[in-house]
């Protein structure tokens, strides 16, 4: 469980250093998908082999397939409203 708040916080660190959008979306899925499977399995294997742990890999199973669906469609929407980021320019 530790694994995971460690991935959890790098990630809020991260969230917090890009400016863009599309990063930052990119940035809270992997948080999501990297914290939560690590915080999971450590309550799994706290539990022990009972039908608490059945119902915590159920949860994550749903996780893991609903998150991503949730950025894509975050991100999605975010593109057919033409919201494009602006552009630094180099100097």
């Amino acid at each position: 469980m530790c694994i995971g708040l460690i991935f959890q916080l790098f990630g809020i660190y991260g969230l917090q250093r890009y400016e863009h959008f599309y990063v930052r979306l990119s940035s809270s899925s992997l948080i999501d998908s990297a914290g939560l499977i690590a915080i999971f399995i450590g309550l799994i294997t706290y539990s022990g082999w009972s039908i608490a742990s059945m119902k915590i890999g159920f949860v994550l199973f749903l996780m893991l397939l609903l998150n991503p669906l949730s950025n894509h469609i975050l991100g999605r929407g975010a593109y057919m409203s033409n919201y494009h980021p602006e552009r630094r320019s180099k100097k």
